[in-house]
């Protein structure tokens, strides 16, 4: 995820301490639309199984603080 947020107005931040990991946009998003523009789906692969993957959008795996 660091990765693909190279180069976009995104930063890591510790202003909310109940998450572990927390990033901060150029201003605060309000809506999971906004999120889209900066983040991508993620897709877990399972090792023992070639045909398993388990795709998310960022609106499963983000929380809007």
């Amino acid at each position: 995820i660091s990765k693909d947020l190279s180069g976009k107005p995104i930063k890591k931040t510790r202003e909310d301490i109940a998450l572990p990991l927390c990033w901060q946009g150029p201003k605060a998003f309000t809506s999971f639309s906004e999120v889209n523009n900066y983040f991508k789906q993620m897709v877990l692969e399972f090792k023992n199984s070639k045909k398993a993957k388990l795709t998310m959008s960022p609106e499963n795996y983000l929380i809007i603080t």
